[in-house]
């Protein structure tokens, strides 16, 4: 099952375990020497810019010591930050003030899920993922603002009987894209598309070509560009599903999908700086290998093509800085059995695994990231049980 979209409720599972990666070893990974020593503990270090180097890991607070896990993270500043803790009872969102992470009053109830994050300025926040719904045993829509003092519930569309938002991106206060799926009967989904026009949320138009639709992911870079990724399944067959909107209506974009016999294709994160660069990535697994491998697509402003790598593993987030500045993050499985930390990193020519922030930790999944400029990247996950979270500057 996807981790960016992992829920105690889905009903919708992929067909083959999230964690099952024969070999893999860290030698296979190609795990590459980076300049700095490794990552370092932030209680030993300035939170300034000028004394970071590298990886630092900041502690986060967690809701009791087992099922923790950050699904989501954004930033305006080096001193504000959010994200978004997913435990076993509840979920709930955490500030970074420039100097430690704390949980914030969060509007949310027992077995509610928040997967994304979003943010313009220091007052202006969406948070989305499901609630659930006591009443009918299923899962609804469920989107957070934040307005500088609190947050709140939105009024948001529910289409189905189980509807799950993964993703949101705001490109200004008027302007934002929530992007999910929703069930229509067992075992059919169906993309949908929620819209922020300063005012209210509402559903857009989405194609939905498969028996099992579902989109992961979301970004934007103007009102007229914006992408959504996910997968679809028919029968059997996996493909990889593109969304593009170019001001008056989502299409469908001819993807590639993975060079091998493969199932449990699927797409996690995309990210763009421009009409002419944008990434997606995901995984696939190799049926003749039994394997999990990273999916890395490229946007060059007229198709999608893929770019290849030797790692082995899934990548769920991917933020681009510009057209040579590019992070990817997930895990793979060593031949240990152990969950390790997958960290990539793009310099303009090829995409190369590095050293990350979490090298210690023998279950270490790392599912969201966001970044405020090259020397300003952040990252957070799971390591072990708990909530992990980590800068790159």
């Amino acid at each position: 099952m996807s981790r960016r979209v992992r829920s105690r409720s889905l009903l919708l599972t992929r067909l083959a375990p999230a964690l099952v990666l024969a070999g893999g070893s860290v030698a296979a990974v190609a795990v590459a020497t980076s300049s700095t020593a490794g990552p370092v503990d932030a209680a030993t270090v300035s939170t300034s810019a000028a004394a970071c180097a590298g990886w630092v890991k900041y502690k986060a607070p967690n809701v009791g010591n087992l099922g923790n896990q950050l699904d989501g993270v954004t930033a305006t500043s080096a001193g504000n930050a959010w994200a978004t803790n997913d435990n076993i009872a509840s979920a709930r969102i955490m500030h970074w003030n420039g100097r430690t992470w704390a949980f914030q009053s969060t509007p949310t109830g027992n077995r509610d899920e928040l997967f994304g994050m979003t943010s313009v300025s220091a007052a202006n926040a969406w948070a989305v993922g499901a609630r659930y719904n006591a009443s009918g045993e299923n899962y609804l829509n469920m989107i957070l603002h934040w307005n500088g003092r609190s947050w709140t519930k939105q009024a948001v569309p529910n289409p189905g009987t189980g509807d799950y938002l993964s993703s949101v991106k705001a490109i200004s206060a008027t302007n934002a894209w929530a992007v999910g799926y929703y069930v229509r009967g067992k075992p059919a989904s169906t993309t949908q598309i929620m819209h922020w026009n300063g005012r209210s949320w509402a559903r857009q138009a989405a194609p939905s070509p498969g028996t099992i639709d579902q989109l992961y992911s979301v970004t934007a870079t103007s009102a007229g560009n914006a992408w959504a990724v996910g997968y679809e399944q028919t029968g059997g067959a996996f493909q990889t599903v593109i969304l593009h909107w170019n001001g008056r209506s989502w299409t469908r974009q001819a993807s590639p999908n993975a060079p091998v016999v493969a199932t449990n294709i699927s797409l996690e994160g995309v990210s763009a700086t421009s009409a002419t660069n944008a990434w997606a990535v995901g995984s696939y697994y190799g049926e003749t290998t039994g394997k999990f491998y990273p999916l890395i697509l490229h946007w060059n402003g007229r198709t999608w093509s893929r770019v290849s790598t030797a790692a082995v593993g899934e990548l769920h987030p991917v933020v681009a800085i510009s057209a040579t500045d590019a992070w990817a993050f997930g895990d793979f499985t060593n031949s240990s059995g152990q969950v390790r930390e997958l960290t990539m990193h793009w310099n303009g020519k090829a995409w190369a695994a590095q050293a990350g922030p979490d090298p210690a930790s023998t279950y270490s999944i790392l599912n969201a990231a966001t970044a405020l400029s090259a020397g300003d990247v952040w990252v957070a996950g799971q390591s072990g049980n708990l909530d992990f979270t980590a800068r790159y500057c």
